[in-house]
Protein backbone atom coordinates (compact mmCIF):
# COMPACT_ATOMS: atom_id res chain seq x y z
CA UNK A 1 0.00 0.00 0.00
CA UNK A 2 2.68 2.57 0.50
CA UNK A 3 4.04 1.66 -2.93
CA UNK A 4 1.26 2.05 -4.22
CA UNK A 5 0.30 5.45 -3.03
CA UNK A 6 3.76 6.79 -3.31
CA UNK A 7 3.39 5.77 -7.53
CA UNK A 8 -0.13 7.51 -7.33
CA UNK A 9 1.51 10.44 -5.93
CA UNK A 10 4.49 10.38 -8.07
CA UNK A 11 2.64 9.58 -11.40
CA UNK A 12 -0.41 12.13 -10.51
CA UNK A 13 1.53 15.13 -9.74
CA UNK A 14 3.41 14.31 -13.28
CA UNK A 15 0.72 14.01 -15.16
CA UNK A 16 -0.72 17.66 -13.42
CA UNK A 17 -4.07 15.88 -11.91
CA UNK A 18 -3.71 16.93 -8.41
CA UNK A 19 -0.60 19.48 -7.03
CA UNK A 20 2.63 18.77 -5.29
CA UNK A 21 2.64 18.68 -1.70
CA UNK A 22 4.82 21.62 -0.02
CA UNK A 23 4.22 20.66 3.06
CA UNK A 24 6.08 17.00 4.10
CA UNK A 25 3.65 16.60 7.02
CA UNK A 26 0.85 16.61 4.84
CA UNK A 27 2.98 14.41 1.84
CA UNK A 28 4.30 11.83 4.67
CA UNK A 29 0.29 11.67 6.26
CA UNK A 30 -1.03 10.26 2.74
CA UNK A 31 1.92 8.35 2.12
CA UNK A 32 1.88 6.63 5.31
CA UNK A 33 -2.15 7.28 6.20
CA UNK A 34 -2.54 4.60 9.10
CA UNK A 35 -6.21 3.35 8.21
CA UNK A 36 -5.10 2.21 4.77
CA UNK A 37 -2.10 0.44 5.32
CA UNK A 38 -3.60 -2.82 7.06
CA UNK A 39 -5.81 -3.90 4.06
CA UNK A 40 -6.76 -0.58 2.10
CA UNK A 41 -8.72 0.84 0.73
CA UNK A 42 -6.28 2.14 -1.71
CA UNK A 43 -6.91 5.75 -2.04
CA UNK A 44 -5.28 7.58 -5.42
CA UNK A 45 -3.17 10.84 -4.14
CA UNK A 46 -5.60 13.02 -6.96
CA UNK A 47 -8.87 12.17 -4.33
CA UNK A 48 -7.05 12.46 -1.18
CA UNK A 49 -5.48 15.59 -2.07
CA UNK A 50 -8.54 18.04 -1.35
CA UNK A 51 -8.70 16.65 1.65
CA UNK A 52 -5.07 16.84 3.12
CA UNK A 53 -5.69 20.64 2.64
CA UNK A 54 -9.26 21.05 4.05
CA UNK A 55 -11.47 18.66 5.91
CA UNK A 56 -14.37 18.81 8.79
CA UNK A 57 -14.21 16.46 11.52
CA UNK A 58 -17.89 16.93 12.76
CA UNK A 59 -19.46 14.66 15.59
CA UNK A 60 -21.64 13.18 13.23
CA UNK A 61 -18.99 11.77 10.74
CA UNK A 62 -16.83 10.59 14.19
CA UNK A 63 -20.15 8.71 15.11
CA UNK A 64 -20.66 7.24 11.75
CA UNK A 65 -16.77 6.32 11.55
CA UNK A 66 -17.00 4.65 15.11
CA UNK A 67 -20.33 2.62 13.48
CA UNK A 68 -18.90 1.59 10.49
CA UNK A 69 -15.45 0.40 12.81
CA UNK A 70 -17.49 -1.53 14.78
CA UNK A 71 -18.93 -3.61 11.49
CA UNK A 72 -15.19 -4.06 10.07
CA UNK A 73 -14.39 -5.49 13.21
CA UNK A 74 -17.06 -7.82 13.74
CA UNK A 75 -16.44 -9.07 10.46
CA UNK A 76 -12.78 -9.92 11.20
CA UNK A 77 -12.70 -10.75 14.79
CA UNK A 78 -16.35 -13.14 14.83
CA UNK A 79 -17.74 -14.00 11.27
CA UNK A 80 -14.20 -14.68 9.69
CA UNK A 81 -12.85 -16.48 12.47
CA UNK A 82 -15.79 -18.11 12.69
CA UNK A 83 -15.49 -19.33 9.29
CA UNK A 84 -12.00 -19.61 9.29
CA UNK A 85 -11.52 -22.84 11.78
CA UNK A 86 -13.29 -25.12 9.12
CA UNK A 87 -11.53 -24.09 6.72
CA UNK A 88 -8.24 -24.23 7.98
CA UNK A 89 -9.29 -28.13 8.58
CA UNK A 90 -10.20 -28.69 5.50
CA UNK A 91 -7.74 -27.96 3.77
CA UNK A 92 -5.17 -29.49 6.13
CA UNK A 93 -6.78 -33.17 5.58
CA UNK A 94 -5.23 -35.54 3.50
CA UNK A 95 -6.57 -37.19 0.13
CA UNK A 96 -7.42 -40.54 2.43
CA UNK A 97 -9.73 -38.32 4.56
CA UNK A 98 -11.48 -35.73 2.66
CA UNK A 99 -14.83 -36.41 1.97
CA UNK A 100 -17.57 -34.79 -0.84
CA UNK A 101 -19.05 -32.75 2.03
CA UNK A 102 -15.99 -31.68 4.07
CA UNK A 103 -14.67 -30.37 1.00
CA UNK A 104 -17.43 -28.11 -0.03
CA UNK A 105 -17.62 -27.69 3.52
CA UNK A 106 -14.13 -26.58 3.55
CA UNK A 107 -14.40 -24.15 0.03
CA UNK A 108 -17.47 -21.94 1.66
CA UNK A 109 -16.32 -21.35 4.52
CA UNK A 110 -13.40 -20.25 2.79
CA UNK A 111 -15.18 -17.90 0.84
CA UNK A 112 -17.06 -16.27 3.08
CA UNK A 113 -13.82 -16.06 5.04
CA UNK A 114 -11.72 -14.13 2.85
CA UNK A 115 -14.78 -12.02 1.74
CA UNK A 116 -15.17 -11.08 5.71
CA UNK A 117 -11.19 -10.46 6.05
CA UNK A 118 -10.34 -8.26 3.22
CA UNK A 119 -14.25 -5.78 3.26
CA UNK A 120 -13.61 -5.84 7.68
CA UNK A 121 -10.35 -4.55 7.54
CA UNK A 122 -11.82 -2.42 4.47
CA UNK A 123 -14.86 -1.26 6.69
CA UNK A 124 -12.27 -0.32 9.57
CA UNK A 125 -10.19 2.38 7.59
CA UNK A 126 -12.60 3.57 6.25
CA UNK A 127 -14.54 4.33 9.66
CA UNK A 128 -11.08 5.56 11.00
CA UNK A 129 -11.30 7.94 8.71
CA UNK A 130 -14.33 9.46 9.19
CA UNK A 131 -13.02 9.64 12.27
CA UNK A 132 -10.95 12.25 11.80
CA UNK A 133 -12.61 13.51 8.62
CA UNK A 134 -11.76 11.81 5.74
CA UNK A 135 -13.86 10.16 3.07
CA UNK A 136 -12.71 7.08 1.62
CA UNK A 137 -13.51 6.03 -1.57
CA UNK A 138 -15.91 2.03 -0.84
CA UNK A 139 -14.02 -0.98 -1.52
CA UNK A 140 -16.30 -3.76 -1.53
CA UNK A 141 -20.22 -3.37 -2.77
CA UNK A 142 -22.24 -7.09 -2.79
CA UNK A 143 -19.60 -8.68 -4.26
CA UNK A 144 -21.24 -12.27 -4.40
CA UNK A 145 -24.61 -10.89 -5.60
CA UNK A 146 -22.95 -10.05 -8.77
CA UNK A 147 -24.48 -12.31 -12.19
CA UNK A 148 -21.16 -12.62 -14.13
CA UNK A 149 -17.70 -12.64 -13.30
CA UNK A 150 -16.84 -9.24 -15.04
CA UNK A 151 -19.74 -7.47 -12.74
CA UNK A 152 -17.99 -9.91 -9.76
CA UNK A 153 -14.80 -7.80 -10.06
CA UNK A 154 -16.72 -4.07 -10.38
CA UNK A 155 -17.69 -4.75 -7.10
CA UNK A 156 -14.49 -6.53 -5.60
CA UNK A 157 -11.69 -4.76 -4.22
CA UNK A 158 -12.81 -2.10 -6.45
CA UNK A 159 -9.52 0.82 -5.20
CA UNK A 160 -7.46 -2.52 -7.01
CA UNK A 161 -8.61 -2.45 -10.07
CA UNK A 162 -9.66 1.35 -10.41
CA UNK A 163 -5.76 1.91 -9.08
CA UNK A 164 -4.63 -0.52 -12.58
CA UNK A 165 -7.00 1.27 -14.41
CA UNK A 166 -5.31 4.88 -13.47
CA UNK A 167 -1.73 3.85 -13.51
CA UNK A 168 -0.96 0.93 -15.27
CA UNK A 169 -3.72 1.56 -18.12
CA UNK A 170 -5.54 -1.57 -17.62
CA UNK A 171 -9.25 -1.70 -17.78
CA UNK A 172 -11.46 -4.71 -16.72
CA UNK A 173 -14.48 -3.11 -19.57
CA UNK A 174 -13.55 -0.44 -22.12
CA UNK A 175 -15.07 0.91 -25.21
CA UNK A 176 -11.67 0.77 -27.38
CA UNK A 177 -10.91 -1.35 -29.60
CA UNK A 178 -12.52 -5.16 -30.59
CA UNK A 179 -12.95 -7.94 -28.42
CA UNK A 180 -9.69 -9.46 -28.52
CA UNK A 181 -8.30 -6.01 -27.40
CA UNK A 182 -10.50 -6.19 -24.49
CA UNK A 183 -9.97 -9.60 -23.95
CA UNK A 184 -5.66 -9.19 -23.85
CA UNK A 185 -6.48 -6.01 -21.63
CA UNK A 186 -8.23 -8.56 -19.48
CA UNK A 187 -5.78 -11.16 -18.81
CA UNK A 188 -3.13 -8.50 -17.96
CA UNK A 189 -5.13 -6.60 -15.51
CA UNK A 190 -5.53 -9.84 -13.55
CA UNK A 191 -2.33 -10.93 -14.00
CA UNK A 192 -1.27 -8.25 -12.09
CA UNK A 193 -3.90 -8.38 -9.72
CA UNK A 194 -2.82 -12.46 -9.10
CA UNK A 195 0.93 -10.42 -8.30
CA UNK A 196 -0.43 -8.63 -5.68
CA UNK A 197 -2.37 -11.14 -4.07
CA UNK A 198 1.34 -13.05 -3.63
CA UNK A 199 4.08 -13.89 -5.08
CA UNK A 200 2.77 -17.63 -5.45
CA UNK A 201 2.30 -19.66 -8.61
CA UNK A 202 -0.99 -20.75 -7.02
CA UNK A 203 -2.41 -17.23 -6.77
CA UNK A 204 -0.79 -15.96 -10.23
CA UNK A 205 -2.85 -19.12 -11.77
CA UNK A 206 -5.94 -17.77 -9.50
CA UNK A 207 -5.45 -14.73 -11.19
CA UNK A 208 -4.82 -15.59 -14.45
CA UNK A 209 -8.19 -18.26 -14.76
CA UNK A 210 -10.23 -14.96 -13.57
CA UNK A 211 -8.86 -12.92 -16.15
CA UNK A 212 -9.31 -15.55 -19.25
CA UNK A 213 -12.78 -16.06 -18.01
CA UNK A 214 -13.56 -12.52 -18.33
CA UNK A 215 -11.93 -12.03 -21.34
CA UNK A 216 -14.21 -14.73 -22.66
CA UNK A 217 -17.56 -12.91 -21.11
CA UNK A 218 -15.67 -9.46 -22.82
CA UNK A 219 -15.16 -11.70 -26.50
CA UNK A 220 -18.63 -14.08 -26.13
CA UNK A 221 -19.90 -15.38 -22.57
CA UNK A 222 -21.45 -12.22 -21.51
CA UNK A 223 -24.22 -12.15 -24.65
CA UNK A 224 -25.10 -16.11 -24.00
CA UNK A 225 -25.04 -15.03 -20.03
CA UNK A 226 -27.96 -11.99 -20.50
CA UNK A 227 -30.12 -14.92 -22.18
CA UNK A 228 -29.97 -16.56 -19.00
CA UNK A 229 -32.20 -16.48 -15.59
CA UNK A 230 -31.00 -14.55 -12.82
CA UNK A 231 -30.50 -17.32 -10.77
CA UNK A 232 -28.59 -18.93 -13.06
CA UNK A 233 -26.31 -16.10 -13.71
CA UNK A 234 -25.68 -15.96 -9.51
CA UNK A 235 -25.54 -19.33 -9.66
CA UNK A 236 -22.75 -19.30 -12.18
CA UNK A 237 -20.50 -16.76 -10.21
CA UNK A 238 -20.35 -18.30 -7.25
CA UNK A 239 -19.25 -21.60 -8.48
CA UNK A 240 -16.73 -20.31 -10.94
CA UNK A 241 -15.46 -17.53 -7.71
CA UNK A 242 -15.68 -20.57 -5.15
CA UNK A 243 -13.77 -23.06 -6.68
CA UNK A 244 -10.98 -20.75 -7.99
CA UNK A 245 -10.79 -19.65 -4.00
CA UNK A 246 -9.99 -23.31 -3.70
CA UNK A 247 -6.49 -22.41 -5.86
CA UNK A 248 -6.26 -19.14 -4.03
CA UNK A 249 -5.71 -21.06 -0.43
CA UNK A 250 -4.25 -24.26 -1.37
CA UNK A 251 -0.49 -23.87 -0.74
CA UNK A 252 0.31 -26.09 -3.09
CA UNK A 253 -1.69 -27.56 -6.86
CA UNK A 254 -1.38 -30.57 -5.46
CA UNK A 255 -3.08 -29.57 -2.20
CA UNK A 256 -5.98 -27.44 -4.41
CA UNK A 257 -6.70 -31.09 -6.64
CA UNK A 258 -7.19 -32.99 -3.37
CA UNK A 259 -10.29 -30.27 -2.50
CA UNK A 260 -11.14 -30.00 -5.93
CA UNK A 261 -11.04 -33.84 -6.57
CA UNK A 262 -13.04 -34.32 -3.37
CA UNK A 263 -15.41 -31.87 -3.89
CA UNK A 264 -16.42 -34.09 -7.34
CA UNK A 265 -17.39 -36.76 -5.61
CA UNK A 266 -14.07 -38.61 -6.13
CA UNK A 267 -11.99 -38.40 -2.76
CA UNK A 268 -10.75 -41.38 -0.97
CA UNK A 269 -13.23 -40.95 2.37
CA UNK A 270 -17.13 -41.27 2.30
CA UNK A 271 -18.97 -38.40 3.97
CA UNK A 272 -18.97 -38.76 7.42
CA UNK A 273 -20.11 -37.56 10.93
CA UNK A 274 -17.09 -35.60 11.47
CA UNK A 275 -18.37 -32.98 9.09
CA UNK A 276 -21.65 -32.27 10.82
CA UNK A 277 -19.74 -31.95 13.57
CA UNK A 278 -17.41 -29.51 12.52
CA UNK A 279 -20.68 -27.70 11.47
CA UNK A 280 -23.46 -27.93 14.19
CA UNK A 281 -21.89 -25.81 16.28
CA UNK A 282 -24.61 -23.03 17.51
CA UNK A 283 -21.48 -20.08 17.81
CA UNK A 284 -20.74 -21.11 13.81
CA UNK A 285 -24.64 -21.15 12.87
CA UNK A 286 -25.28 -17.77 14.60
CA UNK A 287 -21.49 -16.21 12.78
CA UNK A 288 -23.12 -17.57 10.00
CA UNK A 289 -26.38 -15.99 9.76
CA UNK A 290 -25.08 -12.74 10.55
CA UNK A 291 -22.68 -13.30 7.76
CA UNK A 292 -25.18 -13.98 5.10
CA UNK A 293 -27.22 -11.13 6.11
CA UNK A 294 -24.06 -8.77 6.16
CA UNK A 295 -23.81 -9.54 2.60
CA UNK A 296 -27.23 -9.01 1.49
CA UNK A 297 -28.92 -5.80 -0.26
CA UNK A 298 -30.94 -5.61 2.73
CA UNK A 299 -27.89 -4.74 5.15
CA UNK A 300 -25.92 -3.04 2.07
CA UNK A 301 -28.71 -0.74 1.59
CA UNK A 302 -28.09 1.44 4.81
CA UNK A 303 -30.78 3.45 6.86
CA UNK A 304 -31.16 4.78 10.16
CA UNK A 305 -32.24 2.00 11.72
CA UNK A 306 -29.04 0.07 11.05
CA UNK A 307 -27.18 2.22 13.36
CA UNK A 308 -29.16 0.69 16.18
CA UNK A 309 -29.14 -3.06 14.97
CA UNK A 310 -25.66 -2.53 14.57
CA UNK A 311 -24.83 -1.05 18.20
CA UNK A 312 -26.88 -3.98 19.06
CA UNK A 313 -25.65 -6.69 17.11
CA UNK A 314 -21.87 -5.59 18.34
CA UNK A 315 -23.17 -5.28 21.64
CA UNK A 316 -24.49 -9.04 21.64
CA UNK A 317 -21.61 -10.59 19.90
CA UNK A 318 -19.19 -9.15 22.37
CA UNK A 319 -21.15 -10.02 24.94
CA UNK A 320 -21.15 -13.87 23.73
CA UNK A 321 -17.71 -13.59 22.98
CA UNK A 322 -16.55 -13.00 26.30
CA UNK A 323 -19.07 -15.02 28.30
CA UNK A 324 -18.83 -18.38 26.19
CA UNK A 325 -16.10 -19.79 27.09
CA UNK A 326 -17.36 -19.69 30.85
CA UNK A 327 -20.58 -20.77 30.34
CA UNK A 328 -19.20 -23.77 28.25
CA UNK A 329 -16.68 -25.16 31.02
CA UNK A 330 -19.71 -24.77 33.37
CA UNK A 331 -21.72 -26.65 31.39
CA UNK A 332 -19.15 -29.33 30.63
CA UNK A 333 -18.48 -29.24 34.51
CA UNK A 334 -21.99 -29.85 35.30
CA UNK A 335 -22.37 -32.79 32.93
CA UNK A 336 -19.60 -34.56 34.07
CA UNK A 337 -21.24 -34.40 37.63
CA UNK A 338 -24.29 -35.81 36.62
CA UNK A 339 -23.05 -38.57 34.47
CA UNK A 340 -20.56 -39.26 37.65
CA UNK A 341 -23.52 -39.54 39.49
Amino acid sequence: FLVCHALSYLVDVARGDAPAQVSPIRAALYLLCFPLLCAGPLARYQDMSPQLAQRRATLAAFAFGVRRWLVGYCKVVFLAAAVAGPADIVFATSAAELGMARAWLGAVCFTLQIYFDLSGYADMGIGFGRMFGFRFVENFRAPYLADSLTDFWKRWNMTLLDWCRSYLRLALTSAAGGGLVRARQASLLFLCVGFWHGPGWNVLVWGGVHGAIVALEQVWLAKRLATMPAVVRHAYVLLVVLLLWVVFRAESFPGASVVLVAMAGLGGAANGADAVALTLTPWFWTMLTLGVLSISPLWQGGGRWLVTVDALTTSVLILISTSFVYLWRRFVDAARFLIGG
